[in-house]
Formats: C-alpha cells, structure tokens, sequence
C-alpha cells in the first residue's frame, strides 16, 4: 500500500487541472455600516462627557450619527475610486497577457511555474513562441520496490525489472512534460507555440 501511495503521488502530476485565464474581475466595494461607524465614534467622544450631562450626551448621539453617515458615504466613494483604479489596472494586465506583451507572459509563467514539482524555467518567449525547460527528476524517485499481488490475492511487493521500472519512470517524465504544456497552454493565450525541454539529471534530455 505505501509503495501504491508512493507512486500515485508521484503521477498525480497527471491529474492535475489548471484553469484558463481569463479577465479579472474585481469584487465591487461594499458600504460600511453606519451605524457600527457612528458607535465607534461615540465611544471615542463620551469620555470627554460626564454621564449626569444628559443634553451634550443626547446632542452627541445625534453628532456621531450624523458622522457614521456621512463617513461611510465618504469611504464608500474613496473605495469606489479605488476599486476603478485598481480594475482598470487589471484590464490593462490581461491585455497585455491576452495580446503576448512579451515581459507579461513570461511573468505570467513564471508565476504559474513557482509552485510545480518539477521546476520549469522560461528560456525563452516572445509572446507568441515560448521556449520551456523542465528539470526533470532522477530515478531515486522511484519505489525501490512495486507493488505485487501473490497467486494468492495477498498485496505484497517485488523488486523491479529493469524493463518495468524504465516504462514507469519514462511514463513518470512524460507526465511532468505533458502538465507543463497543458499549463502553459492555460496561462498564456497568446501563445501559438510552445516547445517543452526536459533535462534529466544525467544529461540526457526530451522535448516536445
């Protein structure tokens, strides 16, 4: 079962989904509550009032309140102003992605790419063509064993053949090579062509 476990997280690579990009869009600022604007207020000011002053207490009230309206009508237009600023600036971003403004897409890959097993690096793009480098594992990331079903249905384990455990492995960077172009396809819609390198530890390497 581990040696199961072991190998399906290595080939989860495989299973992995990644979502288009697509145009941002920015979650619209909502009103703060006057009211909870207009208590803070009034905590702040009462000390400075003396609780048997019941008209400046009552005049107060009615200060603050006037306040948590006109404050919250105030932040709301500022987070308004803000919020147009800041979508504009994303429009302006996924222009530039959806258009290949070079420096936009090799960031947008590289952002995409920080996070992957096997470290992918950009070698080249020019918005319409990328070039990719996948560093490819060895094969100590294999099971030293694999999984094995006696005769009679009892899980055990084996060692591997060389034949079984080159098809596994090959199988293995062809998924890391597979889910880096279905990801690079994904993040960048600019691009026309993509060409994905991998380098193996002992210097071979395989594109496609």
């Amino acid at each position: 079962a581990e040696m199961n476990d072991a190998l399906a997280k290595l080939f989860a690579v495989q299973r992995e989904r990644f979502a288009p990009a697509t145009r941002p869009v920015l979650r619209s600022p909502q009103q703060e509550d006057p009211k909870a604007i207009a208590a803070a207020e009034w905590k702040r000011r009462k000390k400075d009032i003396s609780w048997w002053r019941i008209g400046r207490r009552r005049q107060l009230r009615a200060e603050t309140a006037a306040y948590g309206a006109s404050e919250a009508t105030r932040r709301f237009e500022l987070a308004r102003i803000e919020h147009a600023n800041r979508q504009m600036q994303a429009d302006q971003w996924w222009k530039a992605l959806y258009e290949g403004h070079p420096p936009t897409v090799r960031n947008a890959l590289d952002a995409a790419f920080s996070d992957n097993v096997a470290p992918v690096h950009v070698q080249a793009c020019n918005g319409r063509l990328a070039v990719l480098l996948v560093v490819l594992p060895g094969m100590e990331v294999m099971p030293v064993k694999k999984a094995h079903i006696t005769p009679t249905g009892r899980l055990s384990s084996k060692q591997w053949t060389k034949s079984d455990l080159n098809t596994v492995y090959s199988e293995l960077l062809g998924a890391h090579l597979l889910a880096t172009l279905r990801e690079t396809w994904v993040v960048a819609p600019s691009l026309q062509h993509v060409r994905v390198v991998g380098a193996r530890p002992n210097g071979r390497s395989a594109d496609i």
